[in-house]
């Protein structure tokens, strides 16, 4: 049953006459401040829920960077030929194609590699930065290749250093105390441009028809 103010009275004597006050009135009679610092506890509520999204959405574009996917398309080329260019591409790049090569499926016109290549560290002194492994994977198509280049993954070697793991993180999967944060960046910038190079030599070998994206269309 609601209760209705009939004149502004005093809240005892309103109730010792009979009138039902609503409960909402009197904490407002008593702190008429009360919504205005409500209103703002709101707000500040909504602020802080804004800036944990925005810094779930950096995160998870930091711990998506390395990961490649594209299929590019080579207008007027078989698959087999795509096949032999990438073989070609896999035998001049590495000095030892063999060690690297863990599936060579000519049926499939599918060739998948596991390779590694050496990082460094400075803070005024190069040092050595241990290595870091990644997975190159080629499927032809007539027209077409589908080209991905994934799991990079920092290893100590024989440096001094932890193993930072995955490249994909904002941080090594080791302590700080073991990577610093600085180290990690010199590594994760050696390995962007390591896998630059590798996108450019492929296309440049196997082929890309200018101006035409294939996007995802396999």
């Amino acid at each position: 049953m609601a209760g209705y103010w009939v004149k502004p009275v005093n809240i005892v004597t309103a109730s010792k006459a009979g009138y039902l006050i609503p409960m909402d009135e009197i904490h407002t009679a008593l702190n008429p401040n009360i919504h205005i610092l409500d209103n703002q506890k709101e707000g500040v509520k909504n602020m802080i829920i804004v800036l944990l999204m925005l810094v779930g959405v950096v995160a998870a574009a930091q711990d998506t960077q390395f990961t490649y996917s594209e299929v590019v398309l080579v207008d007027s080329v078989s698959r087999q030929k795509l096949f032999e260019r990438a073989q070609l591409w896999v035998d001049s790049t590495y000095s030892s194609p063999h060690s690297v090569i863990n599936i060579n499926d000519k049926v499939n016109a599918t060739l998948v590699l596991t390779a590694a290549f050496v990082v460094h560290v400075t803070d005024g002194f190069v040092r050595d930065g241990g290595h870091v492994k990644y997975t190159i994977t080629l499927q032809c198509k007539d027209g077409r290749y589908k080209l991905i280049i994934a799991d990079f993954k920092h290893y100590r070697g024989t440096s001094d250093l932890a193993d930072g793991g995955d490249l994909n993180r904002s941080r090594p999967a080791c302590s700080l105390l073991n990577i610093p944060r600085y180290y990690w960046h010199q590594i994760k910038d050696q390995a962007a441009d390591h896998r630059n190079n590798l996108i450019a030599s492929i296309k440049l070998v196997l082929g890309s028809t200018p101006l035409k994206k294939a996007g995802d269309d396999w």
